[in-house]
């Protein structure tokens, strides 16, 4: 009974793994494979951002949180039009939104 269970477990430990990596389930080719971890793992980078911008709202202006709201987001980004004058509150949470963006 106990090899039984140790077989079982085993095939279902190889069956995860083979879905894991992409074997034989629908995944045509290693590239196939490697472009859906490279999308997925954009799409998670891309997720972190937007929490990240979002963490950073309530403490910037109030002139970019207007603008951040007004503004429609598109493919997951959102294009922001502000007119920088001086090195004032604003700038500097222009220059977080950037740092964030860039992954610093």
């Amino acid at each position: 009974m106990k090899a039984a269970l140790n077989g079982r477990a085993l095939l279902a430990g190889v069956l995860g793994l083979c879905v894991a990596a992409g074997i034989g389930f629908g995944v045509k080719s290693n590239a196939d494979r490697q472009q859906a971890l490279a999308e997925a793992e954009a799409a998670a980078q891309a997720a972190a951002r937007q929490e990240a911008v979002e963490a950073a709202l309530p403490q910037a202006t109030d002139r970019l949180r207007a603008v951040y709201q007004q503004t429609r987001a598109c493919n997951g980004q959102r294009w922001l039009m502000l007119d920088l004058e001086d090195q004032d509150g604003l700038y500097q949470d222009v220059l977080r939104l950037i740092q964030i963006r860039t992954g610093r």
